[in-house]
Protein backbone atom coordinates (compact mmCIF):
# COMPACT_ATOMS: atom_id res chain seq x y z
CA UNK A 1 0.00 0.00 0.00
CA UNK A 2 0.94 3.61 -0.11
CA UNK A 3 2.16 5.46 2.81
CA UNK A 4 0.64 8.95 3.59
CA UNK A 5 3.02 11.42 4.91
CA UNK A 6 2.48 13.67 7.99
CA UNK A 7 -0.60 16.32 7.26
CA UNK A 8 0.67 19.60 6.32
CA UNK A 9 1.54 22.04 8.61
CA UNK A 10 1.28 25.73 7.94
CA UNK A 11 4.48 27.66 8.44
CA UNK A 12 3.01 31.19 8.72
CA UNK A 13 0.09 31.61 10.52
CA UNK A 14 -2.61 33.39 8.79
CA UNK A 15 -3.38 37.52 8.92
CA UNK A 16 -5.64 37.42 10.96
CA UNK A 17 -4.42 35.53 13.94
CA UNK A 18 -5.21 38.61 16.39
CA UNK A 19 -8.80 38.47 17.75
CA UNK A 20 -10.31 41.40 16.92
CA UNK A 21 -10.89 43.10 20.79
CA UNK A 22 -6.87 42.58 20.61
CA UNK A 23 -6.58 44.55 17.51
CA UNK A 24 -9.23 47.35 18.46
CA UNK A 25 -7.30 48.14 21.69
CA UNK A 26 -4.48 49.00 19.56
CA UNK A 27 -6.11 51.73 17.78
CA UNK A 28 -8.25 52.94 20.84
CA UNK A 29 -6.77 55.36 23.70
CA UNK A 30 -8.19 54.39 27.07
CA UNK A 31 -10.46 56.73 28.28
CA UNK A 32 -8.57 59.40 30.89
CA UNK A 33 -10.57 58.50 34.11
CA UNK A 34 -12.00 61.54 35.75
CA UNK A 35 -12.07 62.98 39.64
CA UNK A 36 -15.06 61.59 41.63
CA UNK A 37 -16.20 64.68 43.84
CA UNK A 38 -15.57 63.38 47.68
CA UNK A 39 -18.81 63.57 50.00
CA UNK A 40 -18.44 65.93 52.76
CA UNK A 41 -20.09 65.48 56.78
CA UNK A 42 -22.70 67.89 55.66
CA UNK A 43 -23.69 65.64 52.38
CA UNK A 44 -23.47 62.42 54.28
CA UNK A 45 -25.94 64.33 57.14
CA UNK A 46 -28.01 65.01 54.58
CA UNK A 47 -28.15 61.69 52.94
CA UNK A 48 -28.50 60.24 56.38
CA UNK A 49 -31.47 62.67 56.96
CA UNK A 50 -33.53 60.70 53.64
CA UNK A 51 -32.83 57.58 54.30
CA UNK A 52 -34.15 58.42 58.18
CA UNK A 53 -37.44 60.30 56.52
CA UNK A 54 -37.52 56.75 53.80
CA UNK A 55 -37.41 54.45 57.22
CA UNK A 56 -40.08 56.87 58.96
CA UNK A 57 -42.41 56.46 55.64
CA UNK A 58 -42.13 52.90 55.12
CA UNK A 59 -42.90 52.28 58.41
CA UNK A 60 -46.28 54.42 59.13
CA UNK A 61 -47.52 54.85 55.80
CA UNK A 62 -50.71 53.18 54.90
CA UNK A 63 -50.87 52.52 51.55
CA UNK A 64 -48.56 50.65 48.54
CA UNK A 65 -44.91 52.49 48.58
CA UNK A 66 -43.38 53.15 45.37
CA UNK A 67 -40.60 50.64 43.95
CA UNK A 68 -37.16 51.76 44.76
CA UNK A 69 -36.28 52.45 41.43
CA UNK A 70 -39.43 55.08 41.01
CA UNK A 71 -38.62 56.56 44.62
CA UNK A 72 -34.60 57.05 43.26
CA UNK A 73 -36.04 59.08 39.96
CA UNK A 74 -38.70 61.59 42.06
CA UNK A 75 -35.57 62.11 44.43
CA UNK A 76 -33.28 63.07 41.28
CA UNK A 77 -36.27 65.04 40.18
CA UNK A 78 -36.44 66.58 43.47
CA UNK A 79 -32.24 67.73 43.64
CA UNK A 80 -32.81 68.78 39.54
CA UNK A 81 -36.28 71.11 40.62
CA UNK A 82 -34.38 72.32 43.63
CA UNK A 83 -31.65 73.99 40.82
CA UNK A 84 -34.20 76.05 39.83
CA UNK A 85 -33.12 76.17 36.16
Amino acid sequence: GSAAGPPAVPTEPPATALPPAEIEEEDTPSPTPTAQPTATDADEEAFQLFWEVWDLVERHFYGELPDMQQVTYAAIRGMLGALED
